[in-house]
């Protein structure tokens, strides 16, 4: 799974230094950085629906789910909030969400860690959970 995300990553990156190269030049884009930010977000949720979705058996759906659960878990213990969003919200995508027979597969314990990253990072109240885990 690593493999896939690391060459993304690389070209966003480089994506990114293009773009603050041409950020003078090209008045379209006056937020190179963000734009590459957002870019890498949405690469890497729809990279993890499409590990989930891709497999052929519910067995190997749920096992993705739980790996995935998983690494958002880690990554919200090490602080990298992004990185647990951009799971978070993959799993919570409408195509993954409504496979209820792999979700019957899922412990309960790790729906929690999905709901936990879901709830640090609402915007209520102008995104005050997140701002008291950071």
């Amino acid at each position: 799974m690593q493999g896939a995300v690391s060459g993304t990553r690389s070209s966003v990156s480089s994506t990114g230094s293009a773009a603050q190269a041409q950020c003078s030049s090209n008045p379209a884009n006056p937020v190179p950085n963000l734009t590459a930010t957002t870019s890498w977000f949405n690469q890497a949720t729809y990279w993890a629906v499409l590990t989930v979705l891709s497999e052929p058996t519910t067995a190997a759906r749920a096992l993705v789910i739980k790996q995935l659960i998983h690494i958002a878990f880690h990554c919200l213990a090490r602080r990298n909030y992004y990185g647990a969003f951009e799971i978070a919200i993959a799993l919570d995508n409408s195509a993954v969400r409504r496979l209820h027979e792999t979700w019957a597969l899922i412990p309960p314990l790790m729906k929690d860690i999905v709901s936990r990253v879901l709830e640090v990072l609402q915007s209520r109240m102008n995104f005050r959970t997140y701002r008291e885990s950071v």
